[in-house]
Formats: structure tokens, C-alpha cells, sequence
């Protein structure tokens, strides 16, 4: 019941101020005002402008990332073990040096770890 006497009233309000609204604001108006009057009526701040360009920005850097991470949403820990970064896929098992199969294992690691941040987005 709260729920319908709260719509009959934004219904009331809303018909009364779109009613009034042509009497506001007409296209004639409109089309005579100033370049100054229509930027107090409708324009952008300068603080919003700001803001505006820095979130753009900000898109703009997230949008790259994204790509990045969808370029590597196809690997695996497996497929990065398996020679996905710097390890040499021809060579045979246990035939390298330990200090390269310990860097393998890192990079590894470390690619798996911003695969699941990116998943994480």
C-alpha cells in the first residue's frame, strides 16, 4: 500500500512539473539565447570537464588492460610450464641447468599470478 500512495504522489508531482516545463523552456527560447546564457543553462564546469577528461583517461588505460589480459585469458599454468615464457620447449626434460629451470619456474609463477588477476576483472 506505501508502495502505490508513494507512486500516486512522484505521478501527481511529475504531471504538475511537465506541464509547467513548456513554459519554461521552448524552442523560440532557446534559439534566441546567447552563447553565454546557454552555457549558464546547460554547460559543463570546469571542474566536471576535469573530471570528465581524467575518467576518459582512466577507460582509456583500463580498456588496454583488458586487451592484455585477454591476449593471456588463453593460457594456462599448464601451457605457461610448458614453455610459454622463456623456457626452451625443444630441449629435453631435466637436460637444462637447474638455475634455468628455476627461472622457468618463476616466470611461470609470475605469469600465472597476473593471469588470475586479470580473471579477477
Amino acid at each position: 500500500m506505501k508502495r502505490f500512495i508513494d507512486d500516486v504522489a512522484v505521478e501527481a508531482i511529475e504531471a504538475g512539473l511537465v506541464a509547467e516545463l513548456g513554459n519554461l523552456i521552448d524552442p523560440v527560447s532557446v534559439s534566441i539565447m546567447s552563447n553565454n546564457e546557454l552555457d549558464q543553462v546547460a554547460g559543463e564546469t570546469e571542474t566536471s570537464r576535469a573530471l570528465r577528461k581524467d575518467l576518459e583517461t582512466e577507460i582509456a588505460v583500463l580498456k588496454g588492460g583488458m586487451a592484455i589480459c585477454r591476449q593471456f585469458a588463453g593460457f594456462g599454468f599448464f601451457d605457461l610450464d610448458q614453455g610459454g615464457f622463456g623456457s626452451d620447449s625443444d630441449a629435453e626434460p631435466g637436460s637444462g641447468s637447474d638455475q634455468n629451470d628455476a627461472s622457468d619456474l618463476e616466470a611461470s609463477a609470475e605469469a600465472a599470478e597476473e593471469l588470475s588477476a586479470c580473471e579477477e576483472y
